[in-house]
């Protein structure tokens, strides 16, 4: 696998919660990648076949707000970073749930430098408040 998928387009922005834009794309890919090579995600991210299918989704969450995925052609998708000066040091996506209405915490990781520092709890908090009160969230956990 090549080592960028994504140009880069890095650009100056300010620290904390944002959306992504994609210059955060290449950090949301290579997350992705690292936790499941940890067993924190699916281990069928590290199948080179999924790749450009995975590349696609990050880019469409950020440019389009909606990707395609296993429910429909087109869901509802954000993907949402946590800046700390020139680094991104984490993300949460959020794609459209089942159930009408409902939103489902797709995926969220930190890099490894930046944990337990209390980023975590921020994207998650941050991200929930991005939608009307009482949207209903829900998160899969699997062991690893």
């Amino acid at each position: 696998m090549p080592n960028t998928v994504f140009a880069d387009k890095t650009a100056t922005r300010p620290n904390g919660f944002q959306p992504a834009s994609l210059g955060d794309a290449q950090f949301v890919f290579d997350a992705i990648l690292a936790e499941a090579s940890c067993g924190h995600f699916s281990q069928d991210y590290l199948l080179h076949c999924s790749h450009e299918g995975l590349a696609l989704q990050i880019e469409s969450s950020i440019t389009h707000r909606k990707c395609p995925t296993h429910r429909k052609p087109l869901s509802d998708s954000e993907i949402y970073i946590y800046r700390d000066g020139d680094t991104t040091d984490g993300f949460s996506w959020v794609v459209e749930a089942e159930k009408h209405g409902e939103k489902e915490l797709y995926l969220l990781a930190m890099s490894s430098s930046h944990r337990r520092k209390g980023i975590g709890k921020i994207l998650i908090l941050e991200t929930i408040s991005q939608y009307p009160p009482k949207t209903k969230f829900i998160a899969r956990l699997y062991p690893a």
